[in-house]
């Protein structure tokens, strides 16, 4: 039997979405594109090279909290001397859809509905931000979770501050460490659980960061909850960010620190995480890739020898295929995306090797709908395959 919180909660994501499709019904001159195109009048691409996945533009369009120039918010209305908000309700709706999903030992899925998601994002007095998402998929019975709510100040470009329930690397604008992809499955860099604590990169917490950039030299520096403790009572973890673009667009090095401890059972582990990334562009070919060293260990004044220590690379290729003669086809056609992904990990100090390859090709038939097929197969470890048909659209 459901909960009255529940109850309450369902009706307000049937709200929010009925409100979404309202507001993208009255307002013909959206042409059904995200919330930030809509706001902008711009395309999705200016801010994106496959959506979701950013660019050197979107990077700098967050990096100002969601606004082109700072300090000059689009579709504002002044209240008043004191008082800017937007002009319209800042709302967006995702809807992921997996016709066929078939796994190597299980049966083939019809999940016409997979995940629905509400995103809500701006500006406020050129200086505030705020973004959020509310989602509901199929394998929870598509009950109503808040993945991530943020808010910023965003003072210059070298110095803003983002606080709320997010992964400890919010700030950060670039792909790799938010796992902002185009594939069904989330890369093990960013949502495995490794070691004792089963710490992973892309866990929710309370969260508080700090960043800015001068000049290609971006930083942040968080402060961070236990995963498992929503109201902060627990150890502080510490992040830290750096990313340094070599070439504009055409390269980006980085590297990262997640430092803290996490209670498992009744023990209390030490973790850290940290490693080094790439990513860069050259014409249609985009890459990325990263490698990650995993440690977790009990306090030396408990047992020095308890420990788990762990590696990981990653590497990414994919193209962003557009042409003129795609005008001349009888459907529309924006973009074609191939991708591959191959993933070596290791589990239990290092004792167990893992190796996976993901190739996906993904249609973007217009900038805000797309489709995908993926194939998954495991290199190393024990054999497993599967394949996925999903469609993404977003108004």
């Amino acid at each position: 039997m459901k909960t009255r919180q529940s109850k309450f909660a369902g009706r307000l994501f049937a709200f929010l979405v009925a409100a979404v499709l309202g507001i993208v019904w009255a307002a013909p001159s959206a042409q059904a594109i995200p919330y930030f195109a809509r706001r902008e009048n711009m395309a999705c691409s200016n801010c994106h090279t496959a959506w979701p996945m950013l660019n050197a533009f979107g990077r700098r369009y967050k990096e100002n909290g969601y606004q082109v120039m700072r300090g000059q918010p689009s579709e504002h209305q002044d209240i008043s001397k004191k008082l800017s908000l937007p002009k319209s309700i800042p709302l967006a709706l995702v809807i992921n859809s997996r016709p066929y999903d078939k796994k190597k030992n299980g049966p083939a899925k019809l999940r016409a509905l997979h995940e629905i998601e509400i995103l809500a994002g701006g500006n406020f007095m050129g200086w505030g931000s705020f973004f959020g998402e509310l989602a509901a998929e199929d394998e929870g019975g598509f009950s109503v979770g808040l993945e991530h709510l943020v808010g910023g100040l965003h003072f210059n470009q070298y110095l803003n501050v983002v606080a709320g329930k997010s992964g400890p690397f919010f700030a950060d604008p670039y792909n790799i460490l938010q796992g902002r992809r185009i594939t069904r499955a989330k890369s093990r860099l960013f949502n495995q659980r490794y070691g004792m604590t089963g710490v992973k990169l892309g866990a929710t917490e309370q969260n508080v960061e700090v960043y800015g950039r001068a000049g290609g030299l971006f930083y942040s520096v968080g402060l961070g909850a236990d995963r498992n403790d929503p109201e902060g009572e627990g150890a502080d973890d510490y992040s830290a960010r750096i990313a340094y673009d070599v070439m504009k667009k055409e390269l980006t090095v980085g590297a990262f620190l997640l430092d803290g401890s996490e209670k498992s059972g009744l023990d209390k582990y030490d973790f850290r995480r940290w490693g080094i990334d790439i990513q860069g562009q050259c014409g249609m070919l985009n890459y990325q890739g990263a490698y990650m060293n995993i440690s977790d260990e009990l306090p030396s004044e408990v047992n020095s020898d308890l420990s788990d220590n762990n590696n990981l690379f990653l590497g990414e290729l994919f193209l962003t295929w557009q042409d003129e003669s795609f005008d001349n086809l009888p459907v529309p056609l924006t973009q074609i995306v191939p991708f591959v992904r191959v993933e070596k990990y290791e589990m239990n100090d290092g004792e167990d090797d893992f190796a996976d390859l993901i190739l996906n090709l993904t249609a973007y038939w217009t900038e805000n709908f797309s489709s995908s097929f993926e194939y998954f197969q495991t290199l190393d470890g024990p054999d497993d395959r599967r394949f996925t048909l999903y469609f993404i659209f977003g108004v």
